[in-house]
């Protein structure tokens, strides 16, 4: 999946390559895994911003192909609404609200995502684990092991 400052044609360079969870699922083994690139509409208007609506039903999408999993991890560029990991400098929650309500509707057990670079950090929804490992431009990453349990490291 891809972030708002890229290009929407790396999307369907992914999809032809049968590599994209932008709106879709892939399940490995008992661990269902999807996503959705892009971002909300914002003032720095980005390559790559749609509607926040348009981004729920995309995730929503994709979360409907994996739900039977004993594991489920959403990978948004996006993170959702209202949490640590949305947070500008400024302390304004830029998140997505579709978002935010398709997590704590269905849940997943980790969300991984990105998008704003200084809130690095983890957050939870319910029962899910909200991670935003920041820039890797700047060495950063999460490392998860999806065993018993799922863990992640930050780094």
């Amino acid at each position: 999946m891809t972030g708002n400052m890229d290009s929407p044609a790396i999307d369907a360079r992914l999809v032809e390559l049968g590599v994209s969870i932008d709106g879709r699922g892939v399940v490995l083994g008992d661990v269902g895994i999807s996503g959705v690139s892009a971002a909300p509409h914002s003032p720095l208007h980005t390559p790559h911003e749609i509607p926040d609506h348009e981004l729920g039903r995309r995730a929503a999408a994709g979360l409907a192909e994996v739900g039977g999993g004993r594991v489920l991890i959403f990978c948004p560029h996006a993170p959702p609404h209202g949490t640590a990991c949305d947070r500008l400098r400024s302390g304004e929650h830029v998140g997505s609200p579709a978002l935010r309500a398709l997590v704590e509707r269905e849940q997943p057990d980790l969300v991984l995502c990105g998008h704003i670079h200084e809130s690095r950090g983890e957050d939870t929804i319910g029962t899910s684990r909200i991670v935003n490992p920041g820039p890797v431009a700047s060495g950063h990453y999460a490392l998860v092991d999806v065993g018993d349990t799922v863990a992640v490291t930050l780094d």
